[in-house]
């Protein structure tokens, strides 16, 4: 799985923590089960939005998974 390279489609929401916040984009159920993020839990990326670079990881939550991203994301 290293170096490969996945595409998808997700729309990046805002999350309310009290009085904080943070930005998400949670992965379709498709990449799920591409990346096989069950058996890879908190799998790190890099990639692009917009053409701009990130580098994460993804979080599970409840049965979703999920990329915290930088606020200037919004």
């Amino acid at each position: 799985m290293a170096n490969a390279r996945y595409k998808f489609t997700a729309k990046i929401t805002k999350r309310d923590f009290g009085r904080m916040f943070y930005t998400v984009v949670f992965a379709p159920k498709k990449t799920e089960r591409v990346l096989d993020l069950a058996a890879h839990p908190r799998l790190r990326i890099k990639g692009t939005i917009a053409n701009v670079p990130f580098s994460g990881a993804f979080q599970p939550n409840g049965g979703e998974w999920y990329l915290i991203l930088s606020k200037h994301f919004l």
